[in-house]
């Protein structure tokens, strides 16, 4: 099938490497302005992302908006060295059970000291396997580490409450106040301050325990009731009725702040608003779940194998009413739920960890499940034989470099197919980076609601991922109805032999899609259609959608078409300028290969994946070089297979994994602040 010809005659399609438009003028007139003790703003600071998409479609993801403020900093903290910590550690004899685990992280003491959020240490745990009912940390300041996540394994064996659908370990702070059920600690209206960027809002009607500096607070607005002509917030079916999937009743936008300063009614928050469409005719409000103390922050769990026994509807790993925390290195095997939950939290960061053999494979079988959340960094990870890897709503957050593998989906009947490595499945989210991810590929459906505001730059999708056992497949990129002002910059999409057509919407002449997730013509693009009776099809999302040095298969050109650019804006979305340039940046989140990016079996190019990439060493002979195996897929195809999971999972089974041993570094560093500035 030939590509859309309405937008191809509008701009050339070029497969060649481009040469960079000129900065020394910006970078003179800010030398000058400096010189003159003129202070250029923060928010003029140039994005790798300017000249290419407009402001109001992105956010700062690279001076470290997302994850942990400033990287994971376990690696330096002191071991917790007092008896009961030292009962659990390596040469230590003591039972390994919830009691001893839960003591030593609640008493953890260096020296006689105890552990806290400014003075925090690292309690650990021996190698061996050990059975363990549930684990609850409300401690700010404590790491729980293993000694490896193939040499410390705890076989989790219990249930437990966490919020949302509950977690059998637990990282939650001691307030046990939610969305609406408990309800929360306090409420206000928000009567000022709806600007995108904006570090300052206005609070009146304040109610509940009172805000203090350092706490953490959630702002929302009624969903949108009828459409806008632009993006849109809502769930079950978009306007019909509140399914209760995030937030408040009927409230689903939600963005996740800490308060660092306080003047009468005028709060200031970080980071800054990351929407455009905050709004007072949407009666916008806040909510919190109480103080900083009952908030936990500053804390982890590292290196050992959480394994789910039984079949209880529950994540292994909860965070709920947290901030600023982390999991990485840590196997999950045999999830029920989820392997990770993220509720109610923001600035956690999930890195270098290894996930696999989902014990069923239906859609509630998630990887990663994530409900009001925000400023996340999902990293470096492996997701295997698991339904769903990453589900869910995210707000400003950064998803990068992950690889998954046979996202099993028994459909009874219709076959072993695969479904997307990222869904998102409601409303809530917005403003999401998704970079250097290889796998299945990405779907914005509109069963629960839809979040729009989504960038996908240099990731390699492939509509069938590395699977050797599901037999069918989908299009790369599925957009329902409501999936608006999308970008996708750089990315490489296909799989020889499987994707056959470039676009099925309704203004293309391909065969029309299933009402679901499967695909029988194979495109790149599935645009506008529902998975829904009450919606029908969606032209803002093809006319909202950015497009700009994608390769793929269909066409095997780089498509750098001025057509296909949305140079006219929708509601709370300026329009685009078609850029002036072909070269893309490396990367949105690094200005530089981070030092975690290399293996013992090779370092990739820097970047991995795009149209002006050429050697890389993915198999596909019809890519043309263009992408290279990120760190998290070479860790998989060349670790061993763990005997004592043998047949657990397909393909090269559940493996042997050790974050030190797959990885250059165990922490990158957090990105350096941009170096070109621009007056905007």
């Amino acid at each position: 099938m030939k590509p859309d010809t309405a937008r191809a005659a509008a701009g050339a399609v070029h497969e060649r490497l481009p040469v960079a438009v000129p900065a020394l003028r910006k970078a003179c007139l800010v030398l000058l302005l400096s010189l003159l003790g003129i202070v250029v703003p923060a928010t003029s600071q140039a994005q790798p992302w300017s000249g290419i998409i407009d402001s109001t479609r992105a956010v700062d993801w690279q001076a470290n908006q997302a994850g942990v403020l400033g990287g994971v900093p376990s690696a330096s903290w002191p071991i917790c060295n007092n008896a009961a910590c030292n009962a659990l550690a390596p040469g230590g004899s003591g039972v390994v059970n919830k009691s001893t685990i839960e003591g030593a992280i609640n008493g953890a003491q260096v020296d006689g000291l105890a552990c806290s959020s400014s003075r925090p240490c690292v309690v650990r745990i021996r190698p061996g396997t050990f059975s363990v009912t549930t684990i609850l940390s409300n401690k700010s300041g404590v790491v729980l580490r293993g000694a490896g996540a193939s040499s410390t394994i705890l076989r989790m064996t219990g249930s437990q409450g966490c919020l949302g659908t509950g977690g059998q370990v637990c990282f939650k702070g001691s307030s046990g106040a939610a969305a609406n059920n408990p309800p929360p600690a306090g409420t206000a209206n928000w009567t000022g301050g709806y600007e995108k960027g904006s570090t300052q809002i206005t609070l009146s009607n304040i109610s509940g325990t009172p805000l203090a500096v350092g706490m953490v607070i959630l702002l929302d607005q009624l969903q949108d009731t009828a459409d806008t002509g632009g993006i849109a917030q809502g769930e079950n079916g978009i306007f019909g009725g509140d399914g209760q999937v995030q937030g408040r009743p009927n409230r689903a936008q939600t963005e996740i702040k800490k308060i660092t300063a306080i003047n009468g009614n005028v709060v200031t928050i970080s980071p800054g608003l990351h929407m455009n469409n905050w709004r007072a005719g949407r009666s916008p409000g806040a909510w919190w779940w109480g103080t900083q103390a009952e908030t936990i922050e500053n804390a982890g769990i590292e290196d050992l194998t959480l394994e789910q026994i039984g079949t209880v509807d529950l994540s292994n790993l909860s965070f709920s009413n947290a901030y600023n925390c982390w999991v990485q290195g840590v196997r999950f095997i045999h999830q029920w739920r989820s392997s990770i939950l993220i509720w109610q939290a923001a600035r956690i960061t999930v890195r270098d960890n290894y996930l696999v053999a989902a014990q069923f494979h239906q859609t509630t079988a998630y990887g990663m499940e994530l409900d009001i959340s925000g400023d996340l960094h999902i990293e470096n990870n492996i997701i295997h034989f698991i339904t769903a890897p990453i589900l869910g709503p995210m707000m400003g957050s950064v998803v990068s470099y992950n690889y998954s593998i046979n996202n099993r989906y028994d459909a009874g009947g219709g076959g072993l197919w695969e479904f997307y490595q990222q869904w998102t499945h409601s409303s809530g989210g917005g403003m999401v980076l998704s970079e250097g991810n290889q796998g299945m590929g990405t779907i914005h459906d509109d069963d629960a609601g839809n979040s729009p505001l989504g960038t996908y730059f240099r990731n390699y999708y492939s509509g069938k991922d590395d699977s050797s056992t599901n037999t069918v497949t989908q299009t790369p990129v599925k957009l329902e109805d409501f999936a608006r002002a999308l970008n996708f910059v750089g990315n490489v999409l296909g799989r020889s032999g499987l994707s056959t057509q470039y676009e099925n919407s309704r203004r293309s002449t391909g065969p029309t899609p299933l009402g679901n997730e499967i695909d029988p013509d194979h495109s790149i693009y599935a645009l506008g259609y529902s998975a829904l009776s009450t919606l029908t099809y969606d032209p803002l999302v093809w006319q909202s959608l950015l497009r700009w040095g994608n390769y793929d298969v269909v066409t095997g050109t780089a498509r750098f078409v001025a057509g296909e650019i949305p140079t006219t804006g929708i509601a709370f979305v300026n329009g685009n300028a078609v850029p002036m340039s072909q070269t893309l940046p490396p990367s949105f989140v690094y200005t530089s290969r981070p030092a975690w990016f290399t293996t013992p079996w090779g370092t990739p190019a820097w970047p991995p994946i795009g149209p002006e990439v050429r050697g890389g060493n993915h198999p596909d002979p019809n890519l043309g070089g263009r992408v290279w195996q990120v760190p998290a897929r070479l860790c998989y195809f060349n670790s061993p297979a763990d005997p004592a999971y043998a047949g657990v999972a397909p393909d090269r089974g559940v493996l042997l994994f050790d974050r030190a041993t797959c990885y250059g570094s165990a922490q990158s560093p957090p990105p350096s602040p941009p170096s070109n500035l621009s007056l905007l």
